[in-house]
């Protein structure tokens, strides 16, 4: 069922006794000599990593340039009379990429929209769950994502050089909301009725692949929200993501099933993130590398005492794989976080200083066939 979580539909694809990742009818259009090929059920969805890749439920038909999809990450029955598509969030895709010698190249838009499932409720919207798939389904909702991607590499004498990117723009409205922001002060924190949605991410990847060792400086700025008490929401919306740039606060571990976040942003504040890794190739059966990462919020965080603070904190990240056999890989990392003053809203005893560095370690014996 396209959009229903128990049947095994909803947003990232979660069943009810296993996780079925994907189960698609993927074909050729008969009689049509070039690449033109029509998938439905659940399936890999990828707009953006930054914006939705995930397994979803869609209907996609794409060439070897042109993508067209409709995806439904959330199905609501709310009365026997509804119609297939009545409070449903549902998302139209319209992508073309572009591949030649030296770079690949995207260009894309994302409609996303939810009716209205209770007009005379509401819902009520914590900025701890700002993503659209935690959106309530009261929420009448309506969300443009244009945006471009792509890869660029050449040759020099030191190396290959390349850069990766991803530009996206976001305008909209939320409705019938309350949205409450969990880090101000009561009293201060909170708005109800119709919100603008203005928002915008931008990244760039630079590097270099020197021989058997690459160093990428990965930055990015999510814009967030600094007044939850106006209609404007300035924070970047993600809808289904799995962010692996950080071992302690994001997907960065072997076992990714427990993180922090998975969204490339904290809460509604936005994020600017700074990352300089170094990877190396020793042997075709080991490789190993490291990080330093320094991340902020793109808005203050109000903290216990009514301080600002934008800093989250500076991160050391470290790996190392091994292959057993040529299928069987051993794997092991950690990241270590100097946890600044803005973590201190997430700890139990508040008090406007961050008390804790966080340590995180996994590991994995992979068997690939």
């Amino acid at each position: 069922r396209f959009g229903n979580s128990d049947k095994g539909g909803a947003f990232s694809g979660d069943g009810v006794n296993i996780e079925t990742r994907w189960a698609y009818t993927d074909f050729q259009l008969p009689s049509v000599a070039s690449k033109a090929r029509v998938a439905l059920g659940l399936m890999p969805f990828s707009v953006n990593s930054f914006l939705w890749n995930e397994t979803a439920t869609a209907v996609k038909f794409y060439t070897d340039n042109l993508t067209l999809a409709w995806a439904r990450g959330k199905e609501t029955i709310t009365g026997s009379d509804d119609s297939w598509n009545d409070n449903d969030l549902d998302g139209l895709l319209v992508r073309y990429d572009r591949k030649g010698r030296t770079y690949n190249a995207g260009l894309f838009a994302l409609y996303q929209t939810q009716e209205d499932g209770n007009s005379d409720t509401g819902a009520t919207l914590y900025n701890t769950d700002y993503e659209i798939k935690k959106l309530s389904s009261n929420v009448k909702f309506d969300l443009t994502s244009l945006g471009t991607d792509g890869t660029w590499s050449t040759p020099t004498q030191g190396g290959d050089v390349f850069v990766n990117w991803d530009l996206i723009y976001q305008t909209g409205s939320m409705d019938n909301t309350t949205f409450t922001d969990v880090f101000e002060p009561a009293g201060s924190n909170s708005n109800s009725g119709d919100f603008d949605i203005q928002a915008y991410l931008l990244h760039a990847d630079v590097g270099v692949n020197v021989g058997a060792t690459r160093v990428t400086l990965t930055s990015w700025y999510a814009s967030g929200d600094d007044d939850a008490t106006d209609t404007d929401l300035d924070a970047f919306l993600s809808t289904d993501v799995d962010r692996g740039d950080s071992i302690v606060l994001f997907e960065g571990g072997f076992t990714d099933d427990f993180y922090f976040t998975e969204r490339p942003y904290l809460a509604d504040k936005g994020m600017f993130f700074n990352k300089l890794a170094v990877d190396h190739k020793a042997s075709e059966k080991m490789s190993f590398g490291g990080a330093v990462l320094y991340i902020q919020t793109a808005e203050d965080v109000t903290l216990d005492d009514g301080s600002k603070e934008k800093n989250i904190g500076t991160e050391l990240d470290a790996y190392v794989k091994y292959k057993l056999y040529p299928n069987v890989e051993l794997a092991l990392n950690a990241g270590f976080l100097f946890a600044d003053d803005v973590m201190d809203v997430y700890e139990d005893d508040a008090n406007a200083e961050s008390d804790v560095d966080i340590f995180r370690s996994t590991a994995q014996v992979r068997y690939q066939f």
